[in-house]
Parts: C-alpha cells; structure tokens; sequence
C-alpha cells in the first residue's frame, strides 16, 4: 500500500483496520506443532446403550486428553447413535450430548468433535459438532455424500472450514473421505488439517487425500474390520504427507491414538504461477490452466466446466516457474482417463541446469460407487529438493496427446530460500519478509527489501496497538536488509507470551510512504 506524504491519518486508520482484522479471525501462515487425538470406543461401545452410559464411557479418554494437552480430539461417527438414525437423534437446541461436550472441553481445555444424528423438523442429518476449550458451540458440518444405507438421512450442502486458536480445520464424515472432491474443497478453503469422524476407513482413501492436498489428516474410527480387507484403518493420525505418526494411548479397554503434526508452512506452491508449454498446446486450453486451481473433479463434467491443459505431438512438457528457490518433495497431478502415460519430473534453481527429481508416479484410482466420481490422482513423492523451475514431460508409446486437469508442487514456504543472498541486486519493490522463525521464544529475524534510498522504521505493536519496542530508524540505501527481536521491550524486559505485529514505514526518496504490517508469536 502507498500513501503520498499529506495522507498520514490513512496509516493510522490502516493499522486499527489491521488490528481488527487480527482480533475477528486468525490469520495463521507459518508452521505450527499441533497435538491431536483420535478417540477409538470399539472395545466398550453398544448401540443399544443408553446415551447417559455412553456420555460415562467417554468422559475417562477426554480428561485424559486434556491431561496430554492435546489440541484437539474426535470422536467416531455414529457414537451416540441409538440401533438406528431414527434412535437418540439430537436437536441441537436442546442436546444432552452437546451440553456434555461442552462440559468436558471447558473442563479440559481441549477442542472436541463429535458425532450426532442431528433432527431439525422432519428432516435427519448425520452432523459432526465442533466445541472449542471454552465449551463454546463453534459449528457443524453435515455429511453430504451419503451411503445407499443413509436413505433416510438428507445430505447436507456445504464443505465449511473452522478457525480454531491453533488453525484451520475441515470436517468430514466417513463416506466423504472416499472421493476428491470433498478434501479438495477444504483444502482449497483453506483447511489447514481435515479431522474424519468415521465409521470405517482404508487406506487407500487417506493416500488419496494426502497426495492430492498435502495437509494432515485423522481418523477417529468406529470400527476397525469393515470387511474391506487388509488396508482397513484404525484410529489414527497421519502427517502432510500421509505417513502415521501416532501411538496409541490406552485409557482402560479404549484408546485414543496421538500424533503431533505440523500445519501450515507446506502449500500448493505451482498455484497460479507462470508457465511455459511446448509447441502442441492446444489454443482453446492453455498451459496456465493446469495451475489455476479450477479443474472438476467429476469424470462426466461438460467440459465447457473443466479447467485443463490439453496437449498433443508426445514427447510434450510443461515448465513451471515458483518464483523463487523453495524446498519441494512432491508433486502431484489430476487427470481423469491417465492411460499408459509415462512422467518425468525435472527441477533446477535459478542459473542451473535441470535435474530429474522423479521418473516415476503413484496412480491412485478414485473409488467409484453409486454414481459419484472423481479425479484420478498420480502422485510422485522424492527426496526433497531445492528449486524454482519444474518441468513435467509427459510421453508413452500408446498415446497420441495428454489432458492434465491441475499440477500441483507441494513444498515449504515458510522462509524462501535465498533471500539476503541477493545483496548486490537492486530489488525491484519494496517488501518486508514474514519473521523466521515464528512462533519464537528466543530470537527472530525479519528481512526486508528497500528499491532505493529510504528512511526507515521499524516498530512492534501488541494486540492492543500499543508500542512495544522501537526496533529501527535510518537512513539506508537500496537493497537487502535484516533487524532482529530478542523478544524484549523498550524498558529491556521479556515480554508476555502471545500475537505482536511487526509494522514497517519506509519513506523513498520519490516522495512516496510505504506501510506493511507481518504478525509474530512469542512464545516463553
């Protein structure tokens, strides 16, 4: 933002505009340790008990969460069901289940999600409930794709995202984790893990979700043999990459399963960035549209409502451009009908030459049942690697041409690689950097990026506004720069743990004033 020198108030009103906007939704970027927590009942659970004894049962493995200060816990699908939807449905308005729950979060400080067959006049829902650590109602999510056995159970209509004081969290219910579609939707909302209330699960499901997304995903488990087979899933915690990192805790004949995941920090870095094709694209479906994020993800969609790249004369290839030189260990392709087609995976830095990250991909075919259908998935995971540019070239002996509907390169960004290394470059705009690391509890570094000659100061605010410390004011030249927070105030003191905002004022020698604002967490 750029203000002429006679418009100062306007910086004013923008930093109250900025605090309000930190104080009505959390505005989360870098990584975070969340603790997590997958509540498996299958040892004592029977529909036919009461829901009193059920509400008992329960309450043992929530204090225990909150003893383990987990973040955040789930409960089974169909928990609190009676022998059939038609038995201990809840109103939500009037919920002995949603009154215990809040109850037990409030008394544990933990987040928890739970399952009800949720009754609203004449129509049933299967809902999953969200309570925050203050026992406070945050929200629900109705399952939209609903089993033959569910006919009686009207769908729902939305994918909503939750804040949460540690992050964003998508729900979905059993069913809904069998397709692309739904992760896809929360991921693109912004969900920063997807937390799955389950009858039952396997896993072919959860490495389709985890290629396609790259955000962690849990499972709390009703039952563990479906008769699906082998790859049936327990209760369970799995990283961005789809890998478990929970061991089970026992609390009597239950368990719940725990794992810590990291959020944020790893994005879609291919999201709407420059591209190059070679020759053979075709004009009506250009190389950007296989990073602009808008595919459909159903096989029989129009395709005046798909979004993709078409491309023909094989061998063909598509470059990618990341902006800068970023760590990525994965990337990940839609495409509906993927044939017999063969996939290389390049990457370089910026001034080096191509080198093959992956000749190989992982096809993970949707489930198809009932009508619904989605995206095939080919995935390919590598040792992680330092890039700006991706190439994928696409051959095969048996195919004439290529439609890919969305590539995705999933990667860490929560300091850019070679930033200060760039000294003797004059930068083109000014820009101040996200501090890193953050959160901190001893010492962290912003960068900034001055055009030319600039006064500058930098000043930290906490949540309220006020100033906290005066970290810089000068005169400096163009180019890259770095000023450092000990976590201390004007006085010397250590400050309280919580949010502070780093706010940058540069005024340029052509007479324009910038302003930017990045937020940080101290932690003691």
């Amino acid at each position: 933002m750029i203000w002429n020198e006679n418009k100062t108030s306007v910086l004013k009103w923008a930093f109250l505009f900025f605090i309000l906007i930190i104080h009505s939704q959390i505005l989360f970027g870098q990584s975070r340790q969340v603790k997590v927590g997958a509540i498996s009942m299958e040892a004592t659970h029977r529909f036919d008990s009461p829901l009193d004894t059920k509400i008992k049962q329960v309450k043992p493995l929530l204090v225990e969460a909150g003893n383990l200060n987990l973040d955040v816990v789930a409960l089974p699908e169909a928990y609190f069901r009676g022998k059939s939807a038609a038995v201990d449905y809840q109103y939500l308005d009037d919920s002995v289940v949603l009154d215990s729950m809040k109850v037990f979060a409030k008394e544990n400080n933990i987040n928890i999600i739970f399952n009800v067959y949720e009754r609203e006049e004449a129509k049933l829902y299967n809902t999953a409930v969200l309570v925050n650590r203050n026992g406070d109602y945050i929200g629900k999510y109705r399952k939209v794709n609903l089993p033959p056995e569910e006919s009686s159970i009207t769908p729902g209509n939305a994918y909503p995202v939750f804040d949460l004081d540690f992050g964003k969290v998508g729900i979905l219910i059993c069913w809904d984790g069998w397709f692309t579609e739904p992760a896809k939707t929360l991921a693109d909302k912004g969900a920063e893990i997807i937390i799955i209330p389950t009858w039952c699960n396997i896993q072919r499901n959860l490495n389709t979700i985890a290629a396609e997304n790259g955000v962690p995903v849990s499972y709390a488990i009703l039952r563990v043999n479906c008769g699906t087979g082998a790859e049936d899933l327990p209760s369970s915690v799995f990283d961005h990459h789809g890998d478990p990192v929970f061991e089970d805790h026992h609390v009597g004949l239950n368990k719940i399963a725990i794992g810590t995941v990291t959020l944020g920090g790893y994005f879609n870095l291919a999201l709407n960035r420059p591209v190059q094709a070679f020759s053979g694209t075709d004009p009506l479906y250009p190389a950007a549209n296989a990073v602009d994020g808008q595919y459909s993800t159903e096989r029989d969609a129009p395709e005046e409502k798909q979004t993709f790249w078409k491309a023909s004369s094989l061998p063909q290839w598509i470059e990618i451009d990341l902006g800068d030189d970023y760590d990525i260990d994965r990337v990940s392709i839609a495409q509906f009908n993927t044939g017999e087609y063969e996939y290389t995976i390049e990457g370089k830095t910026t001034g080096s030459e191509y080198r093959v990250l992956s000749d190989s991909v992982t096809h993970y075919e949707t489930f198809l049942e009932h009508g619904i259908a989605g995206s095939e998935i080919l995935s390919s995971r590598f040792e992680k690697k330092n890039v700006r540019y991706v190439r994928l070239t696409v051959n095969s002996a048996s195919q004439s041409d290529v439609t890919i509907n969305e590539i995705k390169i999933f990667g860490y960004n929560d300091f850019p690689a070679g930033i200060g290394e760039k000294n003797n470059l004059k930068p083109e705009g000014f820009e101040i950097f996200q501090n890193y690391p953050n959160p901190f509890n001893s010492e962290t570094v912003i960068k900034y990026v001055l055009p030319e000659k600039s006064d500058v100061k930098v000043t930290l605010y906490n949540s309220q506004g006020r100033v906290v410390k005066y970290l810089l004011s000068g005169n400096f030249s163009a180019g890259d720069y770095s000023v450092k927070w000990d976590g201390t105030g004007c006085s010397g003191q250590v400050v309280s743990s919580g949010l502070y905002i780093c706010g940058m004022e540069c005024k340029s020698i052509s007479g324009h004033r910038v302003v930017d604002f990045r937020k940080m967490v101290f932690i003691k």
